[in-house]
């Protein structure tokens, strides 16, 4: 496993922006360059939760592609790497997220997909970790994010990554 110093010397990584989770890094636009954002465990959640949280983000894919009604109006982005201290994901050009929608007057889209989700998220959870993975569900589908958008291509709504909060890794409630 590499660590997030042998990733940036490797990709040449910048900044982003700091998130209590994690400061994010992304690999400057450049032609051939990897479009990768990159969670840096150093803020809220240390170094060792780095596998669990990407765990966490596998166990929501899993969750979903296991529901053919669900996985029919979403998919959840994988990560790329997991290292030491870091997960990278991709990085998707995206203009609208589930955040812009006006509440009042919603797409079609988002509308089937809270009732397939919320059909799904009502039957009970079958232990405590797919409770864990259905409440993170709930806020990255259920609730606006930056962090989920409607891709026209796929017709479905991807989630770039899930709303993660320490709690749901055994850390102190965000």
């Amino acid at each position: 496993m590499r660590t997030f110093s042998e990733l940036s010397d490797a990709l040449g990584l910048r900044k982003f922006l700091f998130s209590p989770l994690g400061t994010l890094y992304f690999v400057p636009s450049a032609p051939g360059s990897p479009r990768v954002m990159v969670r840096r465990f150093d803020g809220l959640l240390p170094p060792a939760l780095a596998a669990p949280y990407a765990g966490l983000i596998t166990a929501c894919a899993d969750w979903v592609a296991a529901r053919p009604s669900v996985a029919a109006d979403v998919r959840v982005l994988l990560p790329l790497e997991v290292g030491t201290d870091f997960v990278a994901r991709p990085h998707p050009v995206y203009h609208v997220s589930t955040d812009s929608y006006d509440p009042a007057s919603p797409p079609a889209e988002l509308t089937a997909m809270h009732r397939t989700v919320a059909a799904a998220l009502a039957a009970p959870a079958t232990g405590e970790r797919d409770g864990v993975v259905t409440r993170v569900l709930a806020r990255s589908l259920l609730e606006p994010t930056g962090r989920t958008y409607y891709d026209e291509r796929e017709r479905r709504f991807v989630v770039v990554e899930p709303k993660i909060e320490p709690s749901d890794l055994g850390g102190p409630a965000g």
